[in-house]
C-alpha cells in the first residue's frame, strides 16, 4: 500500500497562509531534478513560487521560512545564497534552517513557509494582529512574477 499525504498543500487560517514543505520535484516529470541540492533549491523555490502565486501573494509576503537540509554543513552556504535571491535585501522573513537525517524521495533540501498580507485577511474579512506593510518590496517582486 502506497503512502498518501493527509494535508492540504496551502491552507489560509486566521489571515496566515501555510505553505507545506515543497521538495525539488519537477511538476512536469514528478521526479527530483538532477544537479545536487543546489539544484534542487532552485526547483523548490521555483515551486514556491507558483504556489505563493496561485494563492495571490508573493515572497514578500512571507513572514517564516523553515528549510530543512540532509548535510547542513555541506549544502547551507548554497541553500542559503539561492533563498536570499528570492528576497529583497534586508527584507528577510524570519527563518530556521535545520539539519535533518532524511528527506522524502532522498531529496537534501525542503523548505516550507508562512504569509500573511493585510489585503488578503481583509479580503477574506478576518482580523488581523500584526499587518505587515512592505508595499515597496511588493512592487519590486511584482515585475519578476
Amino acid at each position: 500500500m502506497g503512502r498518501e499525504e493527509v494535508s492540504e498543500r496551502c491552507p489560509w487560517c486566521g489571515g496566515f497562509l501555510f505553505v507545506t514543505g515543497q521538495l525539488g520535484v519537477d511538476p512536469k516529470t514528478g521526479k527530483v531534478v538532477s544537479g545536487g541540492t543546489a539544484a534542487e533549491m532552485r526547483q523548490v523555490m521555483k515551486n514556491l513560487e507558483v504556489v505563493l502565486r496561485n494563492a495571490g501573494v508573493m515572497f514578500a509576503h512571507v513572514t517564516m521560512a523553515r528549510i530543512f537540509l540532509v548535510d547542513f554543513a555541506a549544502d547551507y552556504p548554497a541553500v542559503n545564497k539561492i533563498y536570499a535571491e528570492y528576497f529583497a535585501a534586508g527584507r528577510y522573513p524570519a527563518r530556521t534552517t535545520v539539519g535533518v537525517t532524511a528527506l522524502a524521495l532522498g531529496c537534501r533540501v525542503e523548505v516550507d513557509m508562512h504569509q500573511q498580507t493585510w489585503t488578503q485577511s481583509r479580503a477574506r474579512g478576518e482580523q488581523t494582529t500584526g499587518e505587515i506593510k512592505r508595499h515597496s518590496v511588493d512592487r519590486g517582486l511584482e515585475q519578476l512574477l
